[in-house]
């Protein structure tokens, strides 16, 4: 299990320092090899360069800012095989934009760095257990035709999968390219992927709204009847709050809906209002006197989840009430309340496994001088799932309900219409490959532990 509260510092400019040397340390072209001198260490002095030869040694440093060539940073070439396969990655590092203020990089920079040198850590990782994996990363440098141009090289080194890409605009790209090139595409932050159409060979690693949905109706209706649970949202979750509606007749063909408590969109709810609400239901029966579910698909609003669990205070609802988040609310205003409620939360990843993958974390602190936050272990176990879905394809093609595995992270694939409407009819056309696999966390003593389900 592990504390929430221990918060890892942001990167100094220090620290920024030691993974630049790094990103330079582990490139190289294909027509270079870059070697250590035995009495050379991973961890240099924070008073030392990299000098971009063949031959990597430290020296002391000068005055002089740092300079990092582009070119040395976006092609990467770990000449390994699985399957005599290749994959492309394609992320925004855009390396020529990163500064320090204050000594500090900024939390967007920060973010995208750790994630890479997670997945550089995968790749080591995977030549550990001999299941090595060929991979050009490139920086997309968040330009659309860059992105087209990388494609078209990918296509012309006959590399057949591709990972990465972020923003709609960009995944659309990448998907239809690879669908006109057969090549394969997954994306590991898109959420909702409906736009790119019928491709079967795209494919989604983060489960969208429906998988952490339907996990939460399959869990709660497990243990409570209908009638306890209350859909609770602001107006902005209404599209959000039918749909749950619609997935929940859909799976108990049932035609009544849940019952929902949709609240003014504000920041604050006054105790008075919550009052009144509280009285009665729809049908004049009284609410709140027995044991109630609540499924709260609130994300980014904070001080909304805030003030739900005060009106959960003031109807003294500590023992009589189960909440459902989606996505876990890893956030330091919610603490106190998750820990005084019985609270269950979906998520894509295990951060119990996570934070005890000491090897990963004892690795990521040699490099850098620092600990990994979420975004490194993100992108190691996406480099993991990568190289599991590049080991088990069949025939050039990617199957339904083919399971994937990293650390603390697994991925079970269907098709996106089997998640869009469950319990129906199945002789729809395939649309795309999304991972239903959805784990569900509690949180007591101020620490994440799993629900089994």
């Amino acid at each position: 299990m592990i504390s929430v509260r221990s918060h890892q510092p942001r990167l100094s400019g220090s620290s920024l320092f030691l993974l630049l040397c790094l990103l330079i340390f582990s490139q190289c072209r294909t027509t270079k090899t870059a070697t250590k001198h035995p009495d050379q260490t991973n961890r240099p002095n924070s008073d030392s360069r990299p000098v971009p030869i063949d031959t990597i040694t430290w020296k002391p440093t000068s005055e002089k800012p740092i300079e990092v060539e582009v070119d040395d940073i976006i092609e990467d070439n770990t000449t390994v095989e699985i399957n005599s396969k290749m994959l492309g990655v394609i992320l925004p590092l855009n390396i020529s934009s990163i500064t320090t203020i204050n000594n500090q990089i900024s939390s967007r920079h920060e973010a995208i760095i750790q994630y890479y040198i997670g997945m550089k850590l995968g790749l080591e990782s995977l030549k550990q257990h001999d299941s090595e994996l060929h991979v050009v990363f490139e920086d997309s440098q968040e330009d659309q035709k860059r992105v087209e141009q990388l494609l078209g090289e990918f296509q012309t080194r006959g590399i057949g999968y591709v990972f990465g890409g972020k923003g709609r605009k960009t995944v659309e790209t990448i998907a239809n390219f690879a669908k006109e090139n057969n090549m394969f595409y997954a994306s590991g932050w898109q959420v909702n992927s409906e736009f790119v159409g019928e491709n079967e060979r795209y494919i989604q690693f983060n489960p969208g709204f429906q998988a952490h949905i339907i996990t939460i109706l399959m869990h709660a209706l497990y243990e409570y009847n209908p009638e306890q649970i209350i859909l609770f949202g602001s107006k902005k979750e209404q599209r959000r709050i039918d749909e749950i509606n619609r997935l929940y007749m859909q799976l108990t063909n049932n035609e009544d809906e849940l019952e929902t408590f949709i609240v003014e969109d504000m920041n604050e709810l006054e105790l008075l209002e919550m009052e009144e609400w509280k009285l009665v239901d729809k049908r004049g029966n009284p609410r709140l006197v027995d044991d109630k579910v609540f499924v709260v698909p609130v994300t980014r609003n904070v001080n909304l989840i805030h003030d739900f669990f005060r009106f959960l205070d003031f109807n003294e609802m500590h023992d009589r009430s189960v909440v459902y988040g989606v996505t876990d609310w890893n956030d330091e205003k919610l603490y106190n309340h998750l820990n005084n409620y019985e609270v269950r939360m979906t998520s894509f990843t295990n951060p119990v496994e996570q934070q005890g993958n000491s090897g990963f974390i004892e690795s990521f602190f040699n490099k850098t001088g620092t600990f990994p936050h979420e975004k490194a272990f993100e992108g190691y176990n996406h480099i993991l799932l990568m190289a599991d879905l590049i080991h088990k394809m069949e025939d050039g093609s990617v199957n339904s309900n083919l399971l994937l595995n990293g650390h603390g992270v697994k991925a079970e694939l269907v098709d996106h219409n089997d998640l869009q409407n469950p319990g129906v009819d199945k002789s729809y056309k395939p649309s795309y490959l999304e991972n239903k696999s959805v784990v569900l966390l509690g949180y007591k003593d101020f620490q994440y532990y799993i629900l089994p389900y």
